[in-house]
């Protein structure tokens, strides 16, 4: 498969991780990161199921499940680190730390598969990630958020962006033995499975109230699309392309407030889309 599949799985991934984000800051200060994120997981795999019944691979390894669980259940850490940062701390500072984690999936795939990665590419995702933060941060945000405490959300966000780039580009493997819509399945499950556990244990009521039920809809449906488009991407050989335009998902999340809340862009966030835009298309073509 070529660059042109991993630039439209690229996007289809950026497209639903930006409107997943959108969709998720009511659950997490209405209901908690721990119960947002379960109901996040049941409204997942529900979309999921008819794609698994319809395209089920025609051949699966033992291996290939195995790895994917083994996925899912690491993969559960920076999903929940996630959600903490965006409850506790601004969506404008702790989104752009977490979007990070595309470097170091990147780094990886150049480390561990021998991708190209010259100085074009370089300065590609140093302009993708200048853009995200122009589009995103408000600086005055910076200096009121007390950056080490737990309070600012910031070292959740952190944690969350270092696993997220382990296991974006770990879920590969998996994917290339089972294939992206299984895949990804098991690994829903998978945090399903474990965020419903810790719901227990902890003794948190399981109920979504319904104030909250149409944001957390549109929570599962939309990360549906970036997780199969994420993985899917990967059975390109383009794994940095994939990981760098989902990275841009801001100018999403930034175009929706624009169009449906009327919301006003300053010229920062418009320069920040286009240099997040520019930085993408310099890594998938350069």
């Amino acid at each position: 498969m070529d660059i042109g599949y991993a630039v439209l799985f690229g996007l289809v991934a950026m497209v639903g991780s930006g409107l997943s984000n959108v969709f998720s800051r009511v659950p997490t200060r209405v209901i908690g990161s721990d119960r947002a994120l379960f109901w996040r997981q049941v409204i997942l795999v529900a979309f999921q199921v008819p794609l698994v019944i319809a395209l089920f691979p025609r051949e699966t390894t033992a291996l290939g499940l195995l790895e994917a669980l083994a996925v899912g259940a690491f993969g559960y850490l920076p999903v929940r680190f996630f959600f903490m940062a965006v409850e506790r701390g601004r969506v404008g500072v702790v989104t752009p730390i977490s979007n990070a984690s595309a470097v170091i999936t990147s780094l990886l795939a150049i480390a561990v598969l021998g991708e190209p990665f010259g100085l074009p590419r370089v300065l590609g995702l140093m302009t993708a990630f200048a853009g995200v933060a122009l589009i995103s941060v408000e600086f005055r945000d910076w200096r009121n958020s007390a950056l080490f405490r737990k309070e600012s959300g910031i070292p959740f966000a952190a944690a969350a962006c270092l696993l997220w780039g382990v296991i974006l580009f770990l879920i590969r493997y998996p994917v290339l033995l089972i294939g992206p819509i299984l895949t990804s399945f098991i690994v829903e499950v998978t945090v399903l499975v474990v965020s419903a556990i810790r719901l227990h244990v902890t003794r948190e009521p399981f109920g979504l109230p319904k104030e909250v039920r149409l944001a957390a809809v549109g929570v599962g449906f939309f990360s549906v699309l970036s997780s199969v488009g994420y993985d899917a991407g990967l059975l390109t050989s383009a794994v940095a392309a994939v990981a760098v335009i989902n990275m841009t998902n801001p100018v999403i999340a930034a175009a929706y407030e624009r169009l449906v809340y009327r919301e006003s862009l300053t010229f920062r966030q418009y320069a920040g889309m286009a240099l997040a835009i520019a930085g993408a298309a310099m890594v998938s073509v350069l």
